[in-house]
């Protein structure tokens, strides 16, 4: 139930907040969903969860905040269960797998619909409630990776501690060296395969390669049917890798794919660089075959977070490209516009379906709102009361010029920062090549131009990350969690990542 913001000013501020992350072109309709997993559905099905949670939104920018005492609590019990029984990790990755599959299977009968205008306010309402029902189930098991990759309290800590028996220097920058003898690759890695694949077979067909020295519009007619339905098949396997949110609707398509194969053909130097991604497995490490059996199997589940996380994102992708699709629908339908919908909650937007009843103040919240959420209630308020609250978040000192954060992929690289939020800023700002890419949180979206980039700093994030899995698969030296890289560095400045150490160097400003 959702009710209107009363005086909950005091309980707010009697709460020691921790920072959890801030996300571009989110919205409450979504975002709230997370919250209400880690408060009442995490409880269910562990035992244990926050209890407060809290949402902080200026227009579609929004900010996570969870009780900063929880947070310890919640990772340390979290963690016993883990080492008590790793049956039971190694079962929430196959689960994450299973339910990101779920979500997914549930939109197959409308890949091919670009609306909803021709389906009935019935089936509407019910594609609604199941992606929600799907979804929650999804993030029961997703969340959990989430909150034991939390840099002061997660499951690094206890990792460092156990191979410390083995190496008295091991530290939490030296976790990913721990490479196993059985690496398995996300699915952006096995985009990148197909696509290579799909590409080898063309070169040494000399008649299809000609088709593409022609001009792209008429390749597509030229195509012979077996090349055709490869393509097709990447763009149903994968195409929603390529998309982000009602911002860029634009999932990988065929043209997409014409492209990109066309642009490896004519470019040779490129290719190979594609190509070494697939030659040149990472060794495992000789610190590894001295780890015992169960020691073995707790890097094994950790190592399959960041596989698991990039499996749930392109289910979560397609998910919200159909239910933005949906919310278009809806908005058209009850004659509203889309961002009512998008600060409902899904309770209020079940209320609407069913009802057609509209939050009181529904009009006011997507320019500023506040969400707070406990066990047993959830307020909003759109009045300006958020510089009445206090929510800790330490600023860096005004004279730091390195920061720190957890290593995601070693290496050593200096050159100019490119403060981006995602790819759409990359081409229209025209950004040169070998940039290091400075960023709030790498969305994943941004893997089909990480080859123009020499290294990744991120304010947000662990090493399980999307974009740490990427990096990793890609050789790029990252460095996530820093928190205040997009505050200390500008556009332009030259900088050193030292990813080896998990440090950032300013060396020189960008005084324009």
């Amino acid at each position: 139930m959702v009710t209107e913001y009363c005086n909950i000013v005091n309980e707010i501020n009697n709460i020691s907040w921790k920072y959890a992350s801030e996300n571009i072109d989110d919205d409450l309709h979504t975002d709230i969903l997370f919250m209400e997993t880690s408060i009442s559905q995490l409880k269910k099905f562990i035992g244990i969860s926050y209890s407060h949670g809290l949402l902080l939104y200026k227009g579609h920018n929004g900010r996570f905040y969870f009780p900063d005492k929880e947070a310890k609590d919640l990772n340390q019990v979290l963690i016993s269960k883990l080492m008590n029984d790793l049956t039971w990790g190694e079962q929430l990755n196959k689960n994450i797998i299973i339910k990101s599959v779920e979500l997914e299977n549930i939109w197959k009968p409308y890949f091919n619909y670009h609306n909803f205008t021709m389906i009935s306010d019935e089936e509407l309402i019910h594609m609604y409630d199941l992606q929600l029902r799907k979804h929650y189930e999804l993030y029961q098991y997703g969340w959990i990776p989430e909150i034991l990759q939390d840099a002061e309290y997660g499951i690094d800590h206890k990792i460092v501690t156990i191979v410390q028996k083995y190496s008295p220097t091991f530290s939490k920058k030296d976790i990913l060296t721990l490479t196993s003898d059985t690496v398995s690759h996300t699915v952006y890695y096995k985009h990148d395969q197909a696509l290579l694949s799909l590409i080898q077979r063309i070169l040494v067909d000399k008649k299809v390669k000609e088709i593409f020295s022609l001009p792209l519009k008429y390749i597509r007619t030229s195509l012979p049917y077996h090349i055709n339905r490869a393509i097709r098949q990447l763009v149903n396997r994968y195409g929603f890798l390529g998309y982000h949110g009602y911002d860029e609707r634009h999932p990988y398509d065929f043209n997409y794919y014409l492209k990109q194969i066309k642009h490896y053909l004519e470019h040779k130097e490129d290719l190979n660089k594609f190509r070494k991604r697939f030659c040149s497995p990472q060794a495992s490490s000789t610190l590894w075959h001295k780890l015992a059996d169960d020691e073995k199997r707790l890097l094994h589940i950790y190592q399959n977070w960041g596989l698991s996380k990039s499996r749930r994102r392109m289910a979560q992708l397609c998910n919200f490209y159909f239910l933005d699709i949906m919310i278009e629908e809806i908005a058209f339908r009850y004659k509203i516009p889309e961002d009512y919908i998008r600060f409902m909650t899904p309770l209020e937007v079940k209320d609407l379906l069913f009802h057609h009843n509209l939050p009181s103040n529904i009009e006011k919240r997507s320019s500023s709102c506040l969400c707070y959420i406990n066990e047993n209630n959830t307020y909003i308020c759109t009045e300006n009361y958020q510089n009445s609250l206090f929510v800790s978040s330490t600023k860096p000192e005004e004279t730091c010029s390195i920061l720190r954060g957890s290593t995601a992929c070693g290496g050593f690289q200096i050159g100019k920062a490119c403060l981006i939020e995602r790819k759409s800023d990359f081409f229209s700002n025209k950004i040169e090549k070998d940039i290091i890419l400075v960023t709030r949180e790498a969305d994943p979206d941004l893997f089909c131009i990480l080859e123009k980039i020499k290294a990744i700093v991120t304010d947000q994030g662990g090493v399980t990350c999307h974009v740490a899995s990427l990096a990793r698969e890609f050789g790029i030296p990252c460095i996530v969690g820093t928190r205040f890289a997009t505050e200390k560095i500008a556009h332009g400045d030259v900088i050193e990542v030292d990813a080896f150490q998990g440090s950032v160097k300013i060396l020189r400003k960008n005084n324009k």
